[in-house]
């Protein structure tokens, strides 16, 4: 067999391999994609329900349950079939709380940092991001009322067990905080 014969023979070969490899390729994307658009989203992928406290307001699922004091303030939201809370909420006054537990500085979150990302006439929310000792991301909201710095009383919005089921729904509340106008 003569060497051009060889090198049409390696070129034909080659085209055959190539060609079906990204033949494959391609049908295996498209099935995927099509597979992604055919999808439904499952129902408690939005929030529906809004609850608006005396400091802040909430975003939460239609289907999840809350649970909340004698004064109607929202304390707990739960998932529709598990009594775990994903948010708890405390609240704390200078009358009979340590107004200092409203600064959450202290907590043992590595890299913690905190803004704050609304104010609203002489409230603030202070968000706090860092890592728990675990390594896993740890998310609460403080809505503070108060003016000139004299804090009257404060309220804690703590992320709980949301990272390892949830994330979406979890990320869709944590983003939904913001203070009542």
């Amino acid at each position: 067999m003569s060497q051009t014969w060889k090198i049409i023979i390696a070129v034909v070969i080659t085209t055959i391999v190539v060609g079906g490899g990204v033949y494959l390729w391609q049908n295996k994307y498209s099935t995927i994609k099509n597979n992604l658009k055919e999808t439904p989203k499952e129902k408690s992928s939005i929030l529906t329900k809004t609850h608006i406290n005396r400091l802040f307001v909430i975003d939460y699922p239609e289907d999840w349950r809350t649970i909340t004091n004698e004064s109607g303030g929202l304390m707990e939201i739960r998932q529709p079939i598990d009594d775990h809370a994903v948010v708890s909420i405390t609240y704390l006054d200078g009358r009979f709380h340590d107004i200092g537990r409203c600064d959450l500085s202290s907590r043992n979150w590595l890299g913690l940092k905190s803004e704050i990302i609304d104010e609203v006439y002489g409230s603030r929310l202070v968000r706090y991001d860092g890592m728990n000792k675990l390594n896993q991301p740890e998310i609460a909201f403080v809505a503070v009322s108060g003016i000139d710095d004299s804090i009257h009383g404060c309220t804690v919005i703590d992320y709980e067990d949301v990272w390892v089921s949830n994330k979406d729904i979890a990320f869709q509340i944590i983003n939904s905080v913001r203070l009542s106008k």
